[in-house]
């Protein structure tokens, strides 16, 4: 693949009145046929003054972005990776392309064992979620565009020198339309679908402002009341088709099966606040803050919030004389504060129905459209409470320098989403859990080791996090919230441990920590899910070298994660195909499991285990490896722990002289590589950064695309 960003930037005006225009443009080509996203902005922003009194600002920006072949990497229907990685080994890829004319189709005169036609999916195997990755290539298309305008106007009028009233409106709008096609042909549709969605989406802020800034002295006021007012609108139209009437013709007009479908929704928050920082001597400020939001989404009885902060910072390096020379700067700083949230739906609180559009007896049918979730009526906003504190110190006249924060964060009352038993018709429902604790550090530090010719520059950052469910709701000790495809492991969060824990099927054991096994050898699963991670990170960073000499500068920046798990599903469906490595010995016999078996129950009903030990013949041997991806998941988790290569870049800046005869003020040339190499790792196969949702669970995976090294060259000029 490849990536070109090309970019302009115009800018003038007067005293009076300034603009500036840009305009880039992105194309982009993945590694995938097919796949490319291409993005073009454009922005205009002008700024004015009018005497004294008045300043008026205003900004619009457009984008078009277009995504053609965008990869599936959740599910196995249309996921790439999972065709090419289920391939048996002994078939050349290249064997599949079938048709010449239409990649991934049985040719014309080819008789396959499911008897397709030509033109139909030449599938690898009997698996019909297996799919032709030629076919989902050239065939499948996925396409989203995507228009989208940003403006912004701000007019402000100075009352007196020291005190100022502002307006501001913003809006966000935009259209996205989406089209899918399962082509005609393919082993899990034979008869094809199409679907095309468009969505519109609009946000608009209107704001207010009075405020003042004002010297008494050693002393200085700052501060500002305001009020802003939020509505965000969508509405989306669906039209989808399945089982195509005239051969290999996608069109929504000639399937069998068409619906639609019409959805709207629109929110709101209100919200008044305000602000004062008061400072002495410009070395000690006191900064206090209140907001008070009112969340539509919410019935009205709960739906106010609100949150006050605190914080100070002291300069002592400005308040004190006899500070130590190698002492360039220091500064203390203390915060506390609050944050309200509602991250639900806009209806989801409330019982609402709408119409089937299939009527009984020329009457309409009304049906709940809040679909499997059952409203909860007595949802209240979340409420994050943090204590902060930190410090900033600069060494030897800023070649050293640190930066440490400590934080204390309780979060009480988020509003997550909790299974319930499906005896009540639903099946899950909206829930404001108990509290969550998040305790953490960030540090920083930079330095010079080397300054002259040559100059050295370096950074170091990490961060570490603990956190901790301290309670959910009355009568809950745990919420489901993602399981992935594999649907023995499930991300939970649990009363007394860290956000998020993962669980699963294990092997039993007999008690005494021995494995249990059936008579075949293959092992038995465990009654309940257990615990086997945690997918949450517990240090983060990274480190930046940045060395200059002359007109070139070299960087090359170093990432890394530690402290985390991640349960595998690529590994686990591979070892259930018999194409992991771990599958590869004793094939022809010699591979010996040993633990216990059941051979009864005492009167008391507990089992009885008897020792065993069995040589696993061909049929046992394949039936172990399947049973063991589907019964024990401990096997299939890893610490996610690395560190990356992730950058590099040299730049070389073209000497002054050179380009005095061009109108050209400033030209340089960089060459980038980014996602160089993993250095380190403990998990085969799979990138330990893959995901399989963009969920808050985290600590799964299961086919992702294989990340990627890219390398480019970027053309800096300035007029």
């Amino acid at each position: 693949g490849h990536a070109w960003t090309n970019s302009i930037a115009l800018s003038g005006g007067s005293e009076k009145q300034t603009f500036r225009f840009s305009f880039s443009d992105l194309d982009n080509e993945a590694i995938v046929p097919n796949e490319a996203f291409k993005r073009r902005n454009l922005s205009l922003a002008t700024n004015g003054k009018y005497g004294e009194k008045v300043t008026f600002n205003a900004k619009v920006m457009y984008s078009n972005e277009k995504v053609n072949n965008r990869v599936y990497v959740h599910d196995s229907p249309a996921n790439i990776s999972t065709a090419v990685w289920g391939l048996a080994r002994t078939v050349d890829i290249n064997t599949l392309r079938g048709d010449p004319n239409k990649l991934g189709a049985v040719p014309v005169g080819f008789v396959t064992p499911d008897l397709k036609s030509p033109g139909e999916e030449f599938q690898q195997a009997d698996n019909n979620w297996l799919q032709n990755p030629w076919w989902v290539a050239y065939q499948f298309k996925n396409e989203n565009v995507r228009d989208r305008f940003i403006t912004s106007a701000n007019l402000r009028y100075n009352i007196l020198k020291w005190l100022w009233v502002q307006g501001q409106v913003g809006m966000d709008w935009y259209t996205r339309n989406n089209y899918f096609l399962v082509p005609q042909g393919t082993g899990y549709l034979r008869g094809g679908s199409r679907n095309e969605t468009s969505n519109f989406v609009r946000e608009i802020n209107q704001e207010w402002m009075l405020g003042g800034d004002k010297e008494f002295g050693k002393f200085r006021v700052n501060a500002f009341v305001g009020g802003n007012k939020m509505i965000r609108e969508s509405e989306s139209i669906n039209a989808d088709g399945r089982n195509f009437n005239v051969p290999f013709f996608p069109s929504i007009n000639n399937s069998k099966d068409r619906n639609f479908g019409y959805g709207y929704s629109k929110s709101g928050i209100n919200s008044l606040f305000g602000s004062a920082e008061l400072s002495y001597n410009n070395y000690l400020f006191v900064t206090a803050t209140a907001r008070n939001d009112w969340f539509s989404v919410l019935n009205p009885e709960y739906n106010s919030k609100l949150y006050p902060s605190i914080g100070a910072s002291f300069v002592f390096t400005d308040a004190f004389q006899n500070i130590p020379e190698f002492l360039t700067f220091g500064k203390l700083r203390a915060a506390w504060g609050q944050v309200a949230t509602a991250n639900i739906g806009s209806y989801a609180a409330n019982l609402t129905y709408g119409l089937t559009g299939s009527p009984h007896l020329t009457r309409a049918i009304a049906a709940f459209s809040g679909g499997d979730n059952i409203p909860n009526p007595l949802l209240s906003p979340a409420l994050s409470t943090e204590i902060e504190l930190g410090t900033e110190l600069r060494f030897l006249q800023g070649r050293l320098g640190l930066e440490f924060t400590y934080y204390d964060q309780k979060t009480t009352d988020d509003i997550l989403s909790a299974t319930i038993s499906r005896a009540s018709g639903f099946l899950s429902t909206s829930v404001n859990i108990g509290e969550l604790s998040n305790k953490g550090i960030e540090l920083l530090l930079t330095g010079t080791p080397v300054q002259g010719p040559v100059t050295w520059d370096i950074s170091f950052n990490l961060a570490h996090n603990k956190n901790m469910v301290i309670a959910l709701s009355e009568g809950i000790t745990e919420l489901n919230v993602e399981e992935p495809r594999t649907r023995t492991v499930y991300v939970k969060h649990i009363v007394g441990y860290p956000f998020g824990m993962i669980t699963g099927y294990k092997q039993k054991t007999d008690g005494q920590g021995n494995l249990v096994y059936e008579a075949n050898g293959s092992p038995v699963r465990s009654d309940v899910y257990e615990i086997l991670g945690n997918g949450v990170a517990k240090f983060t960073g990274g480190m930046n070298n940045s060395i200059s000499w002359k007109r070139l500068r070299l960087d090359a920046l170093l990432d890394f994660k530690a402290g985390g798990d991640i349960y595998s599903g690529t590994n686990v469906n591979l070892t259930s195909w018999g194409l992991h490595k771990q599958t590869v010995p004793n094939r022809e016999g010699g591979k010996i499991v040993e633990g216990v078996i059941k051979t009864g129950e005492n009167p008391d009903g507990s089992p009885i285990y008897e020792p065993f030990s069995l040589e696993l013949n061909n049929e046992n041997f394949a039936r172990y490896w399947q049973n063991l991806a589907a019964r024990a998941q401990e096997n299939f988790m890893y610490d996610a722990s690395f560190i990356k290569l992730r950058q590099i870049s040299l730049e070389y800046s073209l000497p002054a002289k050179i380009l005095t005869k061009t109108p050209f003020s400033n030209l340089a040339v960089s060459f980038v590589g980014r996602n160089l190499a993993i250095l380190y790792k403990n998990i085969e196969n799979v990138d330990p950064e893959s995901n399989y949702t963009d969920s808050n669970a985290q600590g799964m995976e299961y086919f992702g695309m294989p990340t990627t090294r890219t390398y480019g060259f970027n053309v800096r000029v300035v007029f």
